[in-house]
């Protein structure tokens, strides 16, 4: 055997896995299809019940990331090592990975994470998984429930909940999918799924014309891990999660052709993806930096790329402001929850700090965020001229843990889904720095320097103010970027941009497209929503929609059939979903004592004008089974609580069904 052929092993086993791929998608694809013909309510997740075998396939899907990110790093070393010692045998290779990608890439991406969303619906235990912001997948909790809540009432009353409301283009990003979904939970996170992988998919496609197929391929795995935990949840990471791919596509391109169109483009992506979901603040800033240094060969042609930026970010605003005006009600919240964090940095500590010291001042304040934000923004002030080394320390230490977490959280996500013990992930890492280290010595492009290094800093110095508050949570748009980063030392050939994706004034007319629906669709939802029921609210009754409106499971005992026409599951698997969430610390559903089975579990929006959808409900299982009742009248009791605590679920004990009113 010759060297020639040892070096190009590693190519054999990845063109292997990626047939092996396409076949395996192939049949997800019919095994879909065969379900939704069979009456499947959930024909994406039906496969996980035919077999155990499937459920193990499912339980582990994020092994097929690290397998790839290990052989795509030894493809990288292999083709290295084959130019050194002067063979070019690696070539077809690449070359045949290149095809394949550019027909079967944007399937493959689809299939791997349309699976990987769909084992949260079949009741998978998963370490990676988001439970405790949207149980099972189909159940949102917490912040999460508040902006599913949030899309509902807008449509019930035309305005959002104070939570939506400091993010209004999540808000309307979510309003859009709602209504595209006709309303229905599981539909909407099959669509946002789809989004994140053609935007996934996008920026992957221009790093394949920029470094190659093996890039490429990491650059998809790293992404499943990236999105993994937000898969299934109605926070607004999976949202921001979407412009910050798109921006990497924009970039990419830009550092390939210099194209100052596309620099442009990755820099109002950027924009819309820290207003969709805040995080590093000043990443905006670094890329318009960027932008007003390397291009323009002219003072006065940086005055026109100064003014074309001005007026992005000013678009944006005023579209920002116009959500606030239209949607909202009162003071512009936008960000607002940012008083708490910086209060809490002045003091030393984290988010929650502040209204512990200051708990007589606040009781004193009117109750509402505006009042709450102003006063927590002038005790942050007056903390930090009074000791500004506090502010300073902490600031450092924040920077410090997310650079050391950051790695890590890239390549076993969010919630650290494990990668298996005989896989050396590892690998990647060290091929990887070295990858770039040679591209550093051996191509060196100062407009490439200088975007990489501005950025790292402008997310660094961001991690900061926002690590201790959840930062790798928070911090999760810059993850595609450092992703970018990270793939491009498994570069392989020289590569050029391929020049293949949309020109630029298209990119431009989908992201006006999007401003223009994220204005008029909430409007249009609200005008065609069934009439809010007018009446007050009477204690331990409720009135909420049912049909497509409702989600939730029907828990039956182990052993018994699960149906086909309701999302369910069996007792045992529901239990370890729960306890997976941890919601529990927050109200007992289980620990005290279980519901008579079968029961379903479930939430609803409200029918009653101006009141709130932010409960989840235990059910009697007709209240799923009986599909036609297009609402329902709940009377409700106390299920159990913990002093102190909200009541987030509430035990049903009678449902009535009632009609719409009606238009």
């Amino acid at each position: 055997m010759t060297i020639s052929t040892v070096l190009r092993m590693p190519f054999y086993l990845l063109r292997a896995s990626m047939w092996v791929g396409l076949a395996a998608a192939l049949t997800y694809v019919v095994a879909t299809i065969a379900a939704l013909v069979n009456g499947f309510v959930l024909p994406t997740a039906a496969i996980f019940h035919w077999g155990d075998w499937l459920r193990a396939l499912g339980e582990h899907d994020h092994y097929a990331a690290h397998f790839l990110l290990v052989l795509t790093s030894l493809c990288a070393a292999a083709s290295w090592l084959a130019a050194m010692a002067g063979y070019r045998s690696y070539e077809p290779d690449l070359h045949s990975l290149n095809k394949f990608l550019r027909v079967w890439g944007l399937p493959l991406t689809l299939c791997l994470f349309v699976f990987s969303l769909s084992g949260t619906w079949a009741g998978l235990a998963r370490p990676g998984d988001f439970n405790s912001g949207s149980i099972g997948g189909l159940i949102p909790f917490s912040d999460a429930n508040d902006y599913f809540a949030g899309a509902h009432d807008q449509a019930r009353d035309g305005f959002w909940n104070a939570i939506s409301l400091r993010r209004p283009f999540a808000a309307a990003f979510r309003s859009v999918l709602m209504a595209a979904a006709a309303f229905s939970y599981a539909q909407m996170l099959l669509i946002q799924v789809v989004l994140c992988s053609v935007s996934v998919w996008m920026a992957a496609r221009s790093i394949l014309g920029w470094h190659g197929p093996l890039a490429c391929i990491a650059f998809v795995a790293l992404s499943l891990m990236i999105c993994h935990s937000f898969f299934a949840t109605t926070l607004t990471e999976p949202l921001g999660l979407v412009w910050s791919f798109l921006s990497v596509a924009c970039f990419v391109e830009a550092l390939g052709r210099r194209s100052l169109e596309f620099a442009l483009l990755g820099m109002a992506f950027t924009f819309m993806a820290l207003m969709t979901r805040m995080g590093a603040m000043f990443l905006l800033p670094a890329v318009m930096l960027w932008i007003a240094c390397c291009f323009g060969e002219s003072w006065r042609k940086k005055i026109y790329i100064a003014a074309a930026m001005i007026g992005i970010i000013t678009a944006g605003l005023a579209t920002n402001f116009t959500l606030q005006k239209i949607y909202g009600t009162g003071a512009d919240l936008s960000g607002s929850n940012f008083a708490f964090s910086l209060c809490g940095l002045s003091i030393g500590r984290d988010w929650t700090a502040c209204p512990i010291r200051y708990p007589d001042e606040m009781k004193r304040l009117k109750r509402d965020e505006k009042t709450y934000t102003d006063f927590l923004y002038s005790k942050a002030v007056d903390n930090i001229v009074s000791d500004p080394a506090t502010i300073v320390r902490r600031l450092a230490a924040g920077a410090e843990a997310f650079a050391r977490a950051v790695l890590p959280t890239i390549m076993n996500g969010y919630l650290h889904a494990p990668a298996p013990r005989w896989l050396p992930t590892a690998v990647f890492l060290w091929v990887s720095v070295i990858g770039l280290i040679i591209l550093a010595l051996c191509r060196p492009a100062v407009m490439e320097t200088f975007f990489w290094v501005s950025s790292a800093l402008a997310i660094l110095i961001s991690s900061g103010f926002v690590y201790f508050d959840d930062g790798m949570r928070v911090m999760s748009g810059s993850y595609p970027l450092i992703a970018a980063l990270a793939v491009s030392g498994l570069f392989a050939g020289n590569n050029k941009p391929a020049n293949e994706i949309a020109p630029a004034w298209q990119w431009w007319g989908g992201l006006a497209t999007a401003l223009i629906l994220f204005l008029s669709v909430p409007w249009l939802a609200h005008h065609n929503a069934p009439p809010a029921v007018l009446a007050k609210p009477v204690p331990n009754q409720q009135q909420v929609f049912g049909g497509r409106r409702m989600s939730g499971f029907l828990v039956v005992a182990d052993g018994q059939p699960l149906r086909r026409d309701v999302p369910s599951l069996h007792l045992t698997d529901f239990a370890k979903l729960i306890t997976l969430s941890n919601v529990e610390i927050y109200q007992p559903l289980l620990k005290e004592r279980s519901p008579e089975l079968p029961f379903g579990f479930i939430v609803a929006p409200r029918m009653e004008a101006g009141l709130p959808s932010n409960n989840q409900f235990i059910v009697p299982a007709k209240v799923l089974l009986d599909k036609d009742v297009e609402a329902w009248k709940f009377t409700t009791a106390d299920w159990s609580r913990i002093e102190g605590n909200s009541i987030y679920w509430v035990l049903v004990t009678e449902a009535q069904p009632v009609s719409l009113p009606a238009k």
